[in-house]
């Protein structure tokens, strides 16, 4: 039937067809049967709980790292470790200020471009910064004029030029 009470004909004109379906039921090879569903649940809590509790680990034992490394030569990869934990878990200002503090701290020059490059990509694409980005790409252009991230960095300024 039509809106207005008549029956649905190719001659009055398109017909919309819409389909709704319930978030999360079906997807690509996913079972409408529930104990399906709740069996492949069951099998994937256990791993899932356990990757939270690593990655917990994972951020402690970075901090202690930052606390006691009197040198100050592993900090900046445990600054940068918990960056990339950060990103994961999508949180961004976080992953910065990180990146940021990676930084301060000492890295060796591939470590210094990815992080550089990192903290780049998150300010422009993550944080809506493009002109912090763009002092980072500069950086990375001072400091290592020659290496692949200065090739990339000049390829993220020119995505970024007005």
């Amino acid at each position: 039937m039509d809106a207005r009470g008549g029956p649905l004909s190719a001659g009055r004109g398109p017909v919309l067809v819409v389909v709704l379906a319930l978030a999360g039921c079906v997807s690509g090879g996913a079972s409408l049967d529930p104990e399906a569903r709740w069996r492949r649940a069951e099998k994937r809590h256990g791993a899932v709980t356990e990757a939270f509790e690593e990655a917990r680990l994972l951020r402690s034992d970075y901090d202690a790292v930052i606390r006691l490394d009197r040198s100050g030569g592993l900090r900046g990869r445990a600054y940068l470790g918990l960056a990339e934990l950060d990103l994961a878990a999508q949180e961004y200002e976080t992953a910065a200020w990180h990146l940021e503090q990676a930084l301060r701290a000492s890295l060796e020059p591939p470590q210094r471009v990815e992080a550089l490059l990192l903290l780049g990509d998150v300010l422009e694409r993550r944080l809506d910064r493009p002109g912090d980005a763009r002092t980072v790409y500069h950086q990375i252009l001072h400091e290592h004029p020659g290496g692949s991230g200065a090739e990339l960095a000049r390829a993220r300024l020119g995505r970024l030029s007005p």
